[in-house]
């Protein structure tokens, strides 16, 4: 027990990494503009904004390549928490917001109608510590509501 990080580590952890992970979002959607040199962009095309789009295509076809089936020796019933939410779109946009931000999570938490509802949070606002030897999450923090400003409403 004495070797959690704790809130505060884990608050910093989070911070460091989401620069980064919001740059990685940045070339996923095509919304970084490169800076243009003038050397090899002839005067009439000046008004152009560049950018690199090559990593949404290799993205998007790596996604649609992988795909989820089921959980294995299921004593949880994860199975059936998954059925009851939406399946087509959870696990999608898990692998997607992996395959972008190198880390994906997917939060349990208890609806209003009682059923429990799972929700994808992606490295841009969650982080965790995984242990070597069982690859379990040990500790794990993430921002679920952010206000105007980016800073965190609600966590967990």
């Amino acid at each position: 027990m004495s070797d959690y990080k704790g809130l505060f580590y884990m608050r910093y952890k989070l911070e460091s990494k989401r620069t980064r992970n919001i740059l990685r979002y940045d070339y996923y959607e095509m919304k970084n503009a490169q800076q243009d040199f003038n050397i090899t962009m002839p005067e009439q095309f000046i008004w152009l904004n560049e950018c690199l789009g090559w990593c949404a295509k290799s993205v998007d076809t790596l996604a649609d390549r992988l795909s989820f089936r089921e959980f294995k020796n299921d004593n949880f019933y994860i199975n059936e928490i998954y059925n009851m939410n939406n399946p087509d779109l959870i696990f999608d946009s898990a692998i997607l917001s992996a395959l972008i931000t190198s880390c994906s999570f997917i939060y349990i938490s208890k609806g209003l109608n009682g059923y429990p509802v799972l929700q994808v949070i992606d490295g841009r606002n969650a982080t965790g510590i995984i242990d070597p030897t069982t690859n379990m999450l040990t500790e794990g923090y993430a921002v679920l509501q952010r206000d105007s400003t980016g800073r965190p409403v609600t966590e967990a």
